[in-house]
């Protein structure tokens, strides 16, 4: 835990970690997932542990995540669209309440 206190410090720049799967980890400051091997086949890679591994950037509207593989395979394309599918959710969601926003000031 101290090393995570000191990189929302700003202590670290960078954390590099094995498993991002752990539940209940949650790093507003995260900016960047690279996920090495993702075509590779096994637990670490399936659909569900993808989605989770790639949303560990998700609460940071700049954050990036990298894929490194050789091809697409179907568990990397399903997160993917899983993640797409969500942003746009998202978007629409912060749209709309925007929207709402703007309604109640203006009165």
């Amino acid at each position: 835990m101290q090393i995570l206190k000191e990189l929302r410090q700003g202590e670290y720049d960078v954390l590099i970690g094995v498993n991002l799967l752990r539940e209940g980890l949650d790093l507003p400051e995260v900016s960047l997932v690279a996920i090495m091997d993702a075509d590779k086949t096994g637990f670490l890679r399936s659909p569900t542990s993808l989605i989770q591994q790639i949303g560990r950037a998700a609460r940071n509207v700049n954050a990036m995540v990298v894929l490194y593989a050789d091809t697409v395979t179907p568990a990397m394309q399903q997160a993917i669209d899983e993640t797409n599918r969500r942003r746009t959710k998202q978007l629409a969601f912060n749209a709309e309440q925007a929207r709402a926003r703007r309604r109640c000031d203006s009165r």
